[in-house]
């Protein structure tokens, strides 16, 4: 079954990288939850779709004409996936972590590790706070 989680997680981010929200949202579960870093200003717990569409809103706002490089995707057995992947912004490479969950085929839980401090520092310079 990992395997066929690596391929939905793939799956997720290349809908991503081609901005095509429908496939995206076909790939989370209804009730997903995404585990944003507490030190960012939008840093919680989104649940839902509705909460996971305002997060990307928020994400497309602070940080435009970004590109999603992934990098690796790890298959850690069970139901798990970590993702190693870099965001590339205003000539800025932020390198990020993501463990997913998947569960019946759908994602049921991301769980964000990134550099908050550079991040924010780079929101700063841009008055994207």
């Amino acid at each position: 079954m990992s395997q066929e989680n690596v391929a939905v997680v793939r799956g997720v981010y290349e809908a991503l990288v081609d901005a095509d929200l429908p496939r995206v949202f076909a790939h989370y579960h209804e009730d997903v939850e995404h585990h944003e870093p507490a030190g960012l200003p939008w840093g919680k717990v989104h649940r839902g779709h509705d909460a996971l569409r305002v997060l990307l809103a928020i994400l497309m706002q602070k940080f435009p004409n970004t590109l999603l490089h992934i990098d690796h995707l790890y298959d850690l057995g069970g139901d798990e996936v970590l993702v190693r992947a870099r965001l590339v912004c205003r000539g800025e490479t932020f390198p990020y972590l993501e463990r997913v969950v998947v569960r019946d085929g759908l994602i049921r839980e991301i769980h964000t590790h990134i550099d908050t401090a550079s991040m924010l520092e780079h929101l700063r310079r841009f008055d994207a706070l």
